[in-house]
């Protein structure tokens, strides 16, 4: 809409996480380093280090189980562009 962008917002059950780059032009998909696992009871929290940026993802356990995710490993990260919330004015 030509507004300025101060900050946008996700929610980190929103964000997926992939081992392989998914097919497609990749406007939503950042490849980064897993830097934290945290077990945070029904679901697994992991922090991947993306382009300077870091950004939370969360999956649930069963999902984390079949995966093979562990500090250091290379991921690619998709957001849900309809879950991303852009804010116009400058939001602490």
């Amino acid at each position: 809409e030509g507004k300025e962008i101060h900050k946008v917002a996700i929610l980190p059950r929103h964000i997926y996480v992939s081992e392989i780059k998914p097919p497609g032009r990749g406007v939503n998909c950042f490849q980064g380093k897993i830097t934290y696992i945290k077990d945070v009871g029904n679901s697994i929290r992991i922090g991947v280090e993306t382009a300077g940026k870091n950004l939370m993802a969360e999956l649930p356990v069963n999902l984390f189980e079949e995966m093979d995710l562990e500090v250091g490993k290379d991921v690619f990260l998709i957001l849900r562009m309809s879950r991303i919330r852009a804010y116009q004015e400058n939001i602490n």
